[in-house]
């Protein structure tokens, strides 16, 4: 899971607890100008994540961690897919966060006032 904040002109995106191993990583930085966009897909998301460099996948349990695809880079944090949000960005590491947060639409509502 993932908590976002914001800190001075950068929104935090920092991994919660065990999500840490899964993900390799522990915050992602992104200045608040670079957020184009926060939303949910209604559609189940589909089998090819793109090429995982690092992270975990489980299949029905777990997608966690950096994947590359069609030459862009995606980041992964999703065990419960009713609290998963996209986030798309432009001018950063990540082309989009595919994250779950505590409360969606608190979070979409947030980052898309930004």
């Amino acid at each position: 899971m993932i908590d976002v904040y914001l800190q001075n002109d950068n929104v935090v995106f920092e991994v919660i607890g065990w999500h840490k191993i899964w993900t390799f990583k522990s915050k992602i930085i992104i200045s608040k100008k670079d957020i184009v966009k926060a939303y949910q897909h209604k559609k189940p998301f589909g089998f090819w994540k793109g090429w995982r460099m690092p992270g975990t996948e489980i299949p029905g349990i777990i997608i966690a961690g950096s994947y590359y695809q069609r030459s862009e880079w995606y980041f992964w944090d999703v065990i419960n897919k009713k609290k998963t949000i996209i986030v798309e960005l432009k001018n950063a590491e990540y082309k989009k966060l595919i994250i779950e947060v505590a409360n969606p639409l608190e979070t979409m509502h947030f980052l898309n006032q930004l």
